[in-house]
């Protein structure tokens, strides 16, 4: 049985593995797709590409110490190539948090 995670440990390297992974995976996404049912019943694969290129794109702007609103991490639509939106945002966020100073760093998140 496992405990919680050690407060020290550098979780970046796992962070990194799962954008890679996530990167792969909506880089399979084709426009026609973005209207087919999630596991989520509220949204629709365009929604969740939407929201978690979003997510990583107000995760970067905190990560690098900007004070955020709720607007840094709103959905950005997928659009033509929700594959290349949702990659540029996974560099940005992998970016910010391998910065000097990041995992001891204060987040201000809205």
């Amino acid at each position: 049985m496992s405990g919680p995670p050690d407060p020290a440990a550098d979780l970046r390297p796992l962070h990194r593995a799962v954008l890679d992974t996530a990167t792969e995976v909506v880089g399979r996404v084709r426009p026609e797709h973005l209207g087919l049912p999630t596991p989520c019943a509220a949204w629709d694969l365009g929604e969740l590409v939407a929201d978690m290129t979003g997510q990583n794109l107000g995760f970067a702007a905190a990560a690098r110490g900007r004070v955020t609103s709720a607007a840094d991490f709103a959905p950005r639509p997928a659009g033509d190539a929700p594959g290349a939106g949702f990659a540029a945002s996974a560099r940005e966020v992998a970016a910010a948090f391998a910065e000097p100073g990041v995992p001891a760093r204060r987040f201000a998140l809205p």
